[in-house]
């Protein structure tokens, strides 16, 4: 594996442990899970195959919607606070 490409690993590593901080489940999730948005290859098959940044795209949209879920959920809550 070039450097390149171990670089994309451990980029994606870093990102999806930003959504599983269990590194054994993000670890699990990159050698074995694989990814139908993406051709059904997984994230390290992916990298390996020189499309890492792929699936570093992929989970900063999936953590965007994470992080807006989150916001939208604690207005809603505010909301609701506010009118009780």
């Amino acid at each position: 594996m070039t450097f390149a490409r171990r670089r994309a690993v451990a980029e994606i590593a870093e990102l999806a442990s930003s959504l599983e901080p269990d590194r054994r489940v993000v670890l699990a999730w990159m050698a074995e899970v694989p990814i139908h948005a993406l051709g059904g290859k997984t994230a390290l098959e992916l990298a390996e195959d020189g499309n890492g940044a792929s699936v570093s795209e992929l989970l900063r949209r999936w953590i965007r919607l994470e992080r807006r879920a989150a916001w939208v959920g604690s207005a809603n809550r505010r909301h609701r606070e506010g009118c009780a």
